[in-house]
């Protein structure tokens, strides 16, 4: 398999696993009564989520909190911070649980493996065509 090829793989997949879950959750809270709207956005995620809430003219935006630290806040930016200071309506920040959260590190942890692995393939793919 080449590279350009697995990589339309992982967006396919990863845009039917970001529609699940935005399907999921919207039903979940407009089961409990509440109006939703879920969107899935391309883009430079801190832009788009405020741009958008402002475009359907949201009465609240709920984001969730990664639990980085300040280090890590401070280098990569949070979308919760961004999203709280230029939204043009109230924000809700969802912290994680203790549960959440460790889940989340073993899940970047995985990540950031097959990261590697993929650049290991696409440099083995590189080389063996020469």
């Amino acid at each position: 398999m080449d590279v350009a090829n697995w990589i339309d793989q992982q967006e396919t997949f990863q845009r039917a696993t970001s529609h699940k879950l935005l399907r999921t959750t919207a039903s979940r809270l407009k089961h409990l009564g509440f109006a939703t709207k879920a969107i899935a956005l391309k883009g430079d995620i801190k832009d788009e989520i405020v741009r958008k809430a402002k475009e359907v003219q949201a009465d609240a935006l709920i984001v969730g909190s990664r639990g980085l630290g300040y280090f890590s806040r401070a280098l990569v930016g949070s979308v919760s911070d961004y999203a709280v200071h230029y939204a043009h309506c109230p924000v809700l920040v969802i912290k994680p649980t203790e549960e959440e959260l460790n889940a989340l590190k073993l899940a970047q942890a995985a990540l950031k493996d097959s990261a590697v692995n993929i650049t290991q393939t696409a440099e083995d793919n590189v080389s063996s065509a020469f």
